[in-house]
């Protein structure tokens, strides 16, 4: 487990911000058609004096507007509109397994709180027989050998089950860091686009810059779902990783020490018999 292991409420955080920028974005086609829509008014506004560029068409004065037909203005923007909303729509296809997996941090975190529960229960047995389970100081004789021999026994095999709990625990908490970084990482990105989505929108809607606002917007999207990619990726070689652990983990728990056919070792040996009057066997010392 890494030294900056995050917290379940760390998790909860960023999962949340991440669940708040993919509603924004959601949220970005009604602000192309607003922002197509105030176009259109602004080229009413200063028609007769503003040199229009119109995709497609070129750059005619305001008074000669009115030589283009409102349809073939209309279809100019809904053709830009539906570029850009397919940039989102591409956006949005990109970030789908981080949506689908926005609950697998918080079962890491769970799981491995878990396995260190599990652990600290194992503890408290073993803790417990230190302190009151070991008779060898009191007693002597074969049969004292034997409970000896089987608390030893036993002593193993919790040691290898509180091994087996911290490397799943480990494991389990640097897979949900990693996800922590990489919702992270994403919320940064989503952020700037974001941002400069907006300014695209701004050039769009005073109708002048449309052709460098409809640009823009497209390759914002584009640049937003080559770095979900690059994070996606760098996510993976940590899962991977840590899938190796647990697959070693899995052999490993096949024949723990101590744990035999995996099945728990007798508490106590088949020799010891408290009842015996044999004082070869059990002597008080």
């Amino acid at each position: 487990m890494t030294e900056t292991s995050k917290t379940l409420d760390d998790l909860n955080t960023v999962l949340k911000q991440f669940s708040v920028k993919i509603d924004e974005i959601r949220n970005t086609p009604e602000d192309v058609d607003e922002a197509f829509r105030l176009a259109t008014i602004a080229v009413a506004a200063n028609e007769g004096a503003l040199l229009i560029p119109v995709p497609g068409v070129g750059s005619v004065v305001g008074a000669a507007y009115g030589a283009l037909t409102e349809d073939s203005l209309t279809g100019v923007m809904q053709d830009n509109k539906d570029k850009i909303k397919d940039s989102i729509r591409k956006v949005l296809e990109e970030l789908a397994q981080a949506i689908d997996g926005l609950r697998a941090p918080v079962a890491f975190i769970q799981t491995a709180g878990a396995w260190l529960e599990t652990k600290s229960q194992i503890s408290e047995a073993r803790n417990n027989y230190l302190l009151n389970g070991n008779l060898t100081g009191q007693w002597l004789g074969a049969s004292a050998v034997a409970y000896g021999n089987a608390a030893t026994i036993q002593q193993t095999a919790m040691e290898s089950a509180m091994s087996v709990c911290d490397t799943a625990n480990s494991a389990l908490r640097d897979s949900a860091d990693g996800a922590w970084k990489f919702y992270s990482a994403i919320i940064e990105d989503i952020t700037e686009y974001l941002t400069k989505f907006a300014g695209a929108m701004l050039k769009i809607a005073s109708f002048v810059a449309m052709p460098v606002g409809v640009s823009d917007a497209i390759d914002f999207g584009a640049e937003l779902v080559k770095k979900v990619g690059k994070h996606g990726l760098a996510l993976g070689a940590v899962l991977i990783r840590q899938q190796g652990i647990l697959d070693a983990l899995t052999v490993a728990t096949t024949s723990p020490a101590g744990i035999n056919n995996g099945k728990w070792p007798q508490s106590a040996s088949t020799d010891f018999d408290a009842q015996t009057p044999d004082k070869d066997k059990w002597d008080p010392r």
